[in-house]
């Protein structure tokens, strides 16, 4: 795996309805992410939680999916997009 290839968290969704609706955002303009539970008890077992979520995509994407996060969300006030890994 390339280091283009490492998972990045972009954000921190605060729910799993809306890190469904993100990844699923981020998948319209080519961009594959993934929805990382907190709550690793509803992940052990497969159950909805409302737990925060963290969405991670590939670093070679890393950018272009915060910029459209930015873009169409906005400012919420209820999510946060991680610029640690910039």
């Amino acid at each position: 795996m390339s280091s283009e290839d490492i998972p990045i968290e972009i954000a921190v969704a605060p729910n799993p309805v809306i890190g469904e609706t993100w990844r699923q955002l981020l998948a319209d303009y080519g961009i594959p992410s993934t929805i990382l539970s907190t709550d690793a008890l509803a992940s052990a077992y497969l159950i909805s939680s409302p737990s925060t979520c963290i969405i991670t995509v590939p670093g070679s994407q890393a950018e272009r999916a915060k910029s459209i996060l930015k873009e169409l969300i906005g400012d919420m006030g209820d999510w946060e997009v991680n610029s640690e890994n910039s």
